[in-house]
């Protein structure tokens, strides 16, 4: 008896791990038909992995904002999926292998190149 209840809690903890969304953060290399390629960014040091994800139907996109509060990046204003475009920070929120949710973060720049301060 105790033994299958403990098999059918481990079935039930990896069924429930496979439900959960998973946020990819990443650079923008290309959108194509309903598809985004990313640079997936991992540690620090290590080169980035080029990853292509179909975007889900009724996705949704919007502007990322820093909550300094929350010390993360947050939903803000709602965009178009024409509004992102190549290189931008994004962090997806991925499930069933579809994006339901990018948030675009636009930071604030660095320094200009080839000009003198």
């Amino acid at each position: 008896m105790i033994r299958r209840f403990a098999a059918a809690l481990v079935m039930l903890v990896i069924c429930g791990a496979v439900l959960i969304a998973a946020e990819i953060r990443g650079q923008v290399v290309s959108i194509k038909d309903n598809e985004i390629t990313v640079n997936v960014f991992k540690k620090k040091g290590e080169e980035p992995e080029k990853k292509t994800y179909k975007i889900a139907k009724d996705a949704k996109f919007f502007k990322g904002k820093f909550d300094r509060d929350a010390k993360k990046v947050v939903e803000g204003d709602k965009i178009d999926l024409s509004d992102i475009k190549e290189k931008a920070r994004v962090t997806l929120t991925v499930e069933d292998d579809k994006v339901t949710k990018i948030l675009v973060f636009q930071g604030k720049g660095g320094k200009k190149k080839g000009k003198d301060q």
